[in-house]
């Protein structure tokens, strides 16, 4: 400890916030683990000496699961003095759609100091918690919310000072002992009932507070030290401790006492002491508050200013795809109208083309039925009339030795007489392919393609 008293800064300031994919290899089977990554490194960003790791947690009714945790110190104002508590929050599988677990771990030379935000045990218990909801509620709300109930009620004493406790004089009040002076007859101080209100004594230096020593995994509720309480009517105070008169050198957490013989104040100025405490504790808490709820706003200001932009991205988009749309079924249209006028124009065509071979059919009816054949096709001119004659006779000449084959396969012809018609027949073929070729090249067409 600080022989001086004075406080010092946590030994894990100096370290960087933590990774998505470091606190994510944290996180085993949890189900919203994208969310909860992002809510534990946000609140990092503003505590940077709660460390990240994960530990075996034990429930109330005995169960064992291993959780992801936030162990470490968060600072609290306290007129005017830093005191860092050591606290320890834990993630549920279902984070952030279910409520943290929070506890107060004190080192060994600590020792609860029980109130209606935390239990004997160490569990703090606040409305936040509770009523805690999925996109409303975040982890660095939470330990804001926690600096300022902590600077109100001091959660953790210094187990070096004796606990002395005085019966009540009466409901919601109490006696202080006396401390080597003297006590006016008949003085009896009430305070309005209330939660402890610790203060450093004056004229005196405390020691920086010990950080949480290392824990396998926090005691489930009901267990630690409960020091009694006073009877009566009223809000139910945890006593304060005092020193031996005259001993020094301690260096404990704040705590109320008188320094010496003097008579006390008086009941009036004893209220208005308590008024403006209580006022600079308010002024303090509600600055908190404020900042949190502006770190708040700023935050969803930001989620609906991102989800507005990805809207608008979104609205861009599909504008851009109805705008070449719109042109794709604007040039389908100006097709289907050049189509239609296509087919109209073929319809009119085809009409007249039909009423030329109605004509054609009436004159060919009224002709005599001797028709030859070879004068009902003829060529352009002599040329292609001569190519036209003997490209017939090459296919005649073909069609005539298919048929010889099947007659000598049939056994009509001998072969002798096979061999004879078909020398015959290929010459003449050799000599109308040659004469083709030539006709084509004096009408200047395109040479026949050679069949494979």
């Amino acid at each position: 400890n600080d022989p001086k008293g004075k406080n010092i800064q946590s030994h894990f300031s100096y370290n960087k916030m933590s990774s998505l994919k470091e606190i994510k290899s944290h996180m085993k089977g949890y189900r919203s683990m994208d969310l909860a990554a992002r809510d534990v490194q946000a609140m990092q960003g503003h505590y940077k000496d709660l460390k990240i790791g994960a530990e075996q947690y034990i429930f109330p009714e005995g169960k064992r699961e291993n959780l992801f945790r936030l162990k470490g110190t968060i600072p609290v104002q306290f007129r005017g003095t830093t005191y860092n508590i050591p606290i320890v929050l834990w993630l549920q599988k279902t984070h952030p759609q279910h409520n943290p677990i929070a506890y107060v771990t004190p080192t060994p030379d600590m020792c609860i100091n029980p109130s209606r935000y935390v239990d004997a045990s160490g569990r703090i218990y606040l409305p936040y918690i509770s009523e805690w909801k999925q996109g409303k509620s975040d982890l660095v709300t939470l330990v804001q919310i926690l600096c300022a109930t902590f600077a109100e009620s001091i959660p953790v004493f210094s187990r070096q000072q004796q606990h002395t406790y005085m019966p009540p004089s009466g409901a919601g009040s109490y006696r202080p002992p006396p401390q080597g002076g003297y006590n006016p007859p008949g003085y009896a101080p009430h305070y309005p009932p209330q939660p402890p209100q610790p203060y450093p004594p004056p004229n005196q230096h405390y020691s920086s507070v010990p950080y949480p020593s290392g824990q396998s995994s926090m005691p489930v509720p009901g267990g630690g030290y409960n020091p009694p309480y006073p009877g009566g009517g009223g809000y139910q105070q945890p006593p304060h401790h005092y020193p031996p008169q005259g001993q020094t050198g301690y260096a404990p957490y704040p705590q109320a006492r008188v320094t010496n013989a003097q008579p006390l104040l008086s009941a009036n100025e004893e209220r208005r002491r308590i008024e403006e405490e209580k006022e600079r504790q308010q002024l303090v808490e509600r600055q908190s508050l404020e900042s949190a709820v502006e770190d708040k706003i700023k935050r969803q200001l930001q989620n609906v200013l991102g989800r507005a932009q990805e809207e608008m991205t979104t609205l861009k988009d599909t504008e851009s795809k109805l705008k070449e749309n719109h042109e794709k079924l604007t040039r389908i249209l100006q097709d289907m109208d050049d189509k239609q006028r296509e087919v109209e124009t073929s319809v009119d065509t085809l009409k007249e083309k039909t009423v030329e071979l109605d004509s054609v059919i009436e004159y060919l009816k009224s002709q005599p039925d001797t028709v030859n054949p070879d004068e009902t096709i003829c060529a352009a001119n002599p040329v292609y009339n001569q190519i036209l004659k003997l490209y017939a006779e090459e296919n005649a000449i073909d069609d005539t030795i298919y048929y010889l084959g099947e007659a000598l396969r049939k056994g009509v012809i001998t072969h002798e007489a096979f061999l004879k018609h078909v020398r015959d027949l290929s010459r003449k073929q050799f000599m109308a392919r040659a004469t083709i070729m030539k006709a084509r090249d004096a009408a200047k067409l395109p040479p026949l393609e050679t069949q494979a």
